[in-house]
């Protein structure tokens, strides 16, 4: 079941991360709409796996499984909140997407 969720989660960071990435550039809304669901859509993708490793806790099972899981979730957050320079960056490709 480990390998399973983290194949899953794995999928699910990388499909959401690409799905923000599309949205950022051509959705709907205004450009710091766009920008802010951007970071919203890859912390939920990063958020994903710490439920995974809770769902892994709740079964009892070894601790280092859980504890994969929360690793991997705060590398995740690391990555997703943004700084000044990100988030100028990002509405700025909301604006101009070519």
């Amino acid at each position: 079941m480990f390998w399973m969720l983290l194949a899953l989660g794995a999928v699910q960071l990388g499909v959401l991360w690409r799905v923000a990435a599309v949205r950022l550039r051509s959705g709907p809304g205004t450009p710091l709409s766009r920008a802010r669901a951007f970071f919203l859509l890859r912390a939920a993708s990063a958020e994903v796996l710490a439920l995974y490793g809770l769902l892994l806790g709740f079964q009892r099972r070894p601790i280092q499984e859980p504890l994969v899981f929360f690793a991997a979730t705060l590398a995740g957050f690391a990555f997703c909140f943004p700084s000044r320079e990100a988030w100028a960056e990002a509405v700025q490709i909301a604006e101009n997407p070519s």
